[in-house]
């Protein structure tokens, strides 16, 4: 490749493979984890890269990291200031990893990305969305910063924006993304603790944040292209229900008024593709609750708490919502959570 001579000072091509990749066991891997920060250098910092990608880096001892990342239930946030590297996603890797899309914020220097037969330059000021069903490389050939948005398969399911196993594109600079990539920087600057409120809160909005940075168009009153008015209204019905789930008085009229339809028109939008209102109110409500029932530290609240936070009223709705959603209880769930909950983002 070019940009980087893959050479040491010895001239022999340096590099850290899968041979010394460090692996996350499979029950740590994507299950919320509090803050963590590193400073590091040499095989250390290669090391912190490597459990997930093959690093290439010209002289391994010179080589240097800052890291600040946390996770989620259904993204990582990470804030990386690296030194001029290879950092390769492999196919083996692609298959054991549950990753859906990953956003990349260019914040100083620049990226050459490549997945799927393109190759892109992103430079300072724009970001890279890449697909996590295909291999990709990125190549840096000067030390970069850079906030990353690593998002579990099917994390935006609901929100209107369908997850594609082909999503290569950049995302050029807009005043939109300017203000999620401050907001990105100024949360990692203290990021909160995935299991407390503010971790739930910031992870919605993130996610919320980031489904605008996918599906906004120039012209918020124009048709994203490839995208018909019956799926805008209904991107903007469901974004809004992900958003203000948690007010238990939301009805089908303030939602047609958020979308810029009415009632009735909105009811047809949703019954066209299976679903309604009350179904999406039912869907983002149970997935809220299924984050707090299943944190670190959840069973410091009450179900009826939960329930009340997620939007639901009382903790009767919310069983009643869960064995429609899970066929159990919202108390059985927090007992035994599905294997793949369990699993995180390791098969």
């Amino acid at each position: 490749m070019a940009g980087i001579d893959r050479r040491g000072r010895s001239g022999a091509y340096c590099s850290v493979t899968t041979a010394t990749r460090v692996r996350p066991s499979p029950a740590r891997s994507f299950t919320p984890r509090r803050p963590m920060t590193a400073d590091v250098a040499g095989s250390d910092a290669i090391q912190l890269l490597a459990w997930h990608s093959e690093v290439h880096v010209p002289v391994p001892a010179e080589f240097h990291a800052r890291m600040t990342v946390v996770v989620f239930d259904s993204m990582a946030l990470v804030r990386i200031r690296h030194s001029p590297a290879e950092v390769h996603r492999t196919s083996d890797l692609v298959e054991s990893l549950l990753v859906g899309s990953t956003l990349y914020f260019v914040l100083a220097g620049s990226l050459t990305v490549r997945q799927g037969g393109r190759s892109m330059e992103v430079a300072a000021g724009s970001a890279v969305v890449l697909s996590g069903h295909q291999p990709f490389s990125l190549e840096c050939a000067h030390p970069v910063d850079l906030l990353i948005v690593v998002l579990r398969r099917r994390a935006l399911d609901g929100r209107g924006v369908p997850e594609s196993e082909t999503d290569t594109r950049v995302l050029p600079g807009s005043s939109y993304s300017s203000a999620v990539t401050s907001f990105l920087a100024a949360l990692l600057t203290d990021p909160p603790r995935p299991a407390s409120t503010e971790g739930l809160t910031a992870q919605q909005a993130v996610l919320q944040l980031i489904t605008g940075v996918l599906s906004a168009s120039p012209d918020r009153d124009e048709v994203a292209p490839g995208r018909s008015r019956s799926e805008s209204w209904y991107a903007q019905a469901v974004n809004f229900i992900a958003s203000n789930h948690s007010d238990p008085e939301l009805s089908t009229a303030d939602v047609a008024a958020a979308a810029g339809v009415s009632s009735r028109h909105l009811q047809r939008v949703l019954a066209g593709v299976g679903t309604s209102v009350a179904a999406e109110l039912r869907r983002s409500r149970t997935r809220w609750a299924v984050a707090m029932l299943t944190q670190a530290g959840s069973e410091r609240r009450s179900i009826d708490e939960i329930a009340v936070l997620a939007g639901f009223g009382s903790a009767a709705r919310m069983r009643r919502a869960f064995l429609v959603e899970y066929g159990v209880t919202p108390a059985r769930y927090r007992a035994d959570p599905p294997e793949e909950l369990r699993a995180g983002i390791s098969r």
